[in-house]
């Protein structure tokens, strides 16, 4: 329990130094987990947010909590064609074995800037 409290109070600590500067109209969550930066996402009023995660259990309670689709699959096999604005994956490539492939989509999911 401990160790949680402390992954979450690092995640806020992320998220509070990146809401600052997030001006998007599409953002993709890679590995939302709960929903916590979801649900500040909505507070700034962005249009589009999308989302993957790999255990279905967090992906049905962001489903529900939070009124809208998340994708559970692996991002590089993320079927959806849309561009991005930002994607965010907070403490997530380090769990991968290999996160080039994670990292090749993801820059391919991003609209050009």
């Amino acid at each position: 329990m401990a160790r949680h409290k402390r992954f979450l109070h690092g995640q806020l600590k992320i998220i509070k130094i990146i809401m600052p500067i997030v001006s998007s109209d599409m953002v993709l969550e890679v590995g939302c987990g709960f929903g916590a930066l979801i649900s500040l996402l909505k507070e700034i009023v962005i249009r589009k947010i999308a989302a993957i995660e790999l255990d279905p259990d967090a992906a049905d309670f962001v489903s529900q909590s939070q009124d809208m689709e998340v994708s559970v699959c692996e991002v590089d096999r993320y079927p959806v064609q849309s561009r991005y604005d930002d994607i965010f994956a907070l403490e997530v490539l380090e769990n991968f074995n290999n996160p080039i492939p994670a990292l090749a989509k993801m820059h391919h999911l991003l609209k050009d800037r």
